[in-house]
C-alpha cells in the first residue's frame, strides 16, 4: 500500500497531519494506526506516544513491542 505513487501520497498526507505546532507534543494519541504509524513518516519528539486499534490481531501487538517499544499500544472495541 505505501509503494508507488499511492504510497508517495500516503507519505504526504502523514506530513500534512503534523505542521510544526505538533512536532513537540508532550502525549500524543493516534487511533486506527494499523501496521503503519503515523510517527514512521513524521519527527515528533513526544513524551508518551499510544496508539489504539480497533483489530485485535495479536500480530498488531507484536509489532509494536519489536519495532516502536517507546510507543504505548493497545486495542479497543
Amino acid at each position: 500500500m505505501y509503494s508507488g505513487f499511492i504510497g508517495m501520497l500516503f507519505r504526504w498526507q502523514h506530513k500534512l497531519l503534523s505542521p510544526k505546532i505538533y512536532v513537540n507534543c508532550q502525549k500524543v494519541l493516534e487511533i486506527g494506526p494499523g501496521f503503519e504509524p503515523h510517527i514512521k513518516f513524521t519527527k515528533l519528539k513526544y513524551k508518551e506516544y499510544y496508539c489504539l486499534e480497533i483489530d485485535k490481531n495479536i500480530e498488531y501487538k507484536n509489532y509494536y513491542k519489536n519495532n516502536f517499544p517507546r510507543i504505548i499500544f493497545d486495542t479497543y472495541d
